[in-house]
C-alpha cells in the first residue's frame, strides 16, 4: 500500500474537489468519512472508487481499519496510506476518523418509485442546513418512508455533512433531487398520491389526523416554511400541536414526529 506524505500530492486535490460546495452537476462522486459510512455504502452496493487510511492507525493494528482495508482490496478499490497531515488536508472533518473514501453517488429513478401503490414520500423544499437534511433522511428511513425528494435550494443530501447526519440512511432509502415542485406535484397526482403540507399552525392536528395510505408530505424551509403558493397545491395540511408561545419546531424534529405518526398508522392497517 503506497504511502503519501505530501500535501501537494494530486490525491489531496482530488479529494478536496469532491467536498467543495461548487461542483459540476455531472460529478457523481461522494465523500465518505469513517468505517461506518463506508461499510454502509458498500452494503448498499455502491462502488468505492478509492480510499485513504491513516498510516499510524493501520500500523497500530487497528482491527476495524485492517478488516476494511482487506475487504476493499478484494473489490479492486484504489487504496493508499496517508500521514496525519495529509489526512487533515483531504478531509473537511475536524477530527478525521482514520479512513476516508470516494464512492459513486446513488441514482434512483423517481418514476420507478412513484409506481409503489402504498408509497410515503417526504419532500424537502428549500431546507438549507445539511444537518437537518441528513436528520430527516434518517427519520424517513426509520419510519418506513418510500423515498425522500429534495427540491429547490435544499442542501445537497449527499454532501459529507448531510451524510454524517443521516448515519448511512441515505444509502438505505432512495433520495432523489428534483428541480420543479410543480412538476413533482403533477407526477404525484398522476400516481394517485395524496399531497400534504406541514405547517406550523392552522393545519389538522397531528394528534387526530388520519393519514392516507399513500402520502406525499411537503416540508419547508427552516425559517420561512412552505410558500403560500405551494400550500395552495396540496390536498391537506397537518400541524404539530404546541404549547402557546412556541412559534415552530425545528424542521427535522417536526419531520420525525409526522413520519412516525404516519408509520404508526400504516403499521396498524397492514
Amino acid at each position: 500500500m503506497r504511502l503519501i506524505s505530501s500535501r501537494q500530492n494530486a490525491l489531496v486535490t482530488s479529494y478536496r474537489s469532491v467536498t467543495r460546495r461548487q461542483r459540476s452537476k455531472t460529478d457523481n462522486r461522494i465523500f465518505l468519512d469513517g468505517v461506518h459510512l463506508i461499510v454502509e455504502a458498500k452494503t448498499a452496493g455502491l462502488a468505492i472508487q478509492e480510499a485513504a487510511f491513516d498510516t499510524d492507525r493501520l500500523d497500530s493494528r487497528d482491527e476495524e481499519l485492517l478488516n476494511l482495508a482487506t475487504s476493499l482490496k478484494t473489490e479492486n478499490t484504489r487504496i493508499v496510506k496517508v500521514t496525519k497531515s495529509v489526512m487533515s488536508a483531504i478531509s473537511p472533518v475536524r477530527k478525521p476518523s482514520g479512513v476516508v473514501a470516494i464512492a459513486e453517488r446513488p441514482s434512483p429513478n423517481l418514476d420507478d418509485l412513484l409506481t409503489n401503490n402504498r408509497a410515503m414520500f417526504l419532500v424537502l423544499i428549500d431546507i438549507q442546513d445539511p444537518g437537518n437534511v441528513g436528520a430527516i433522511i434518517r427519520a424517513a428511513d426509520g419510519g418506513g418512508a418510500t423515498a425522500v425528494v429534495t427540491v429547490g435550494a435544499t442542501a445537497e443530501p449527499y454532501s459529507w455533512k448531510a451524510l454524517r447526519a443521516s448515519m448511512g440512511s441515505a444509502f438505505r432509502i432512495p433520495v432523489v433531487s428534483h428541480n420543479d415542485i410543480n412538476d413533482l406535484v403533477l407526477r404525484a397526482r398522476k400516481a394517485q398520491l395524496n399531497i400534504l403540507a406541514t405547517t406550523p399552525r392552522h393545519g389538522s392536528s397531528l394528534f387526530s389526523y388520519t393519514f392516507p395510505s399513500n402520502p406525499l408530505i411537503l416540508l419547508g424551509n427552516e425559517g420561512a416554511g412552505l410558500p403560500r403558493e405551494i400550500v395552495e397545491l396540496v390536498d391537506d395540511t397537518v400541524s404539530v400541536p404546541m404549547r402557546a408561545g412556541v412559534e415552530s419546531l425545528n424542521v427535522a424534529v417536526a419531520a420525525g414526529l409526522v413520519v412516525y405518526e404516519a408509520y404508526r398508522q400504516r403499521r396498524m392497517t397492514q
